[in-house]
């Protein structure tokens, strides 16, 4: 098996214990619309697994630092979150030194993308904001330098500032090649 789908699982509390031996070959794995799941499962995540989609997930979210390292990891899709003011927490995102791509979808509560929170991710290339229609601020540092692009859709305020270059946002995405914002790029 090489996808593992989990969803709409309202009762589900925990994934499979030992998953990582369990399900070794496994590349993708979503889990969407699991309300009660609040942990990752002990031994870790299966070792081959490139993708991970985590939607309206409020505890599994919110533990994501509990998953560990994973060294294989290369797309992370997280969203649908309703109580979200400021992501990430430092120190929430695991050690993902592999992870290219990352999809922050749905965050209506967001207002602020925390760059500090983002730092450790040093293979990060692409980074795509969809759908958060609160998010109006980059707190702290500039995005890691590793980012080649910049996807923002569906998300307004912090979309017109990219477009406008203003002076507290500009400084902290200038260094990305590619900034797209609903579907134009910018530079």
């Amino acid at each position: 098996m090489t996808i593992f789908r989990v969803l709409t699982c309202n009762k589900l509390k925990s994934l499979p214990c030992h998953m990582y031996t369990l399900l070794p070959n496994l590349r993708r794995l979503e889990i969407i619309d699991c309300l009660e799941i609040d942990s990752f499962p002990e031994g870790g995540l299966p070792p081959n697994l490139t993708s991970l989609e985590i939607r309206n997930c409020e505890k599994l979210l919110s533990s994501l630092s509990s998953m560990g390292k994973h060294e294989g990891l290369t797309l992370l899709n997280i969203g649908e979150s309703e109580s979200v003011k400021s992501f990430p927490k430092e120190s929430l995102l695991p050690q993902l030194p592999s992870l290219r791509t990352l999809y922050l979808n749905g965050f209506k509560t967001m207002e602020t993308l925390n760059c500090k929170g983002l730092l450790h991710l040093t293979s990060l290339e692409v980074l795509t904001i969809r759908n958060c229609p609160k998010l109006n601020n980059m707190a702290t540092e500039r995005l890691p330098p590793s980012l080649i692009k910049l996807q923002i859709y569906e998300t307004p305020s912090l979309g017109r500032q990219c477009q406008e270059k203003h002076t507290e946002i500009w400084p902290k995405i200038s260094h990305i090649r590619g900034i797209q914002v609903d579907g134009r790029w910018i530079c």
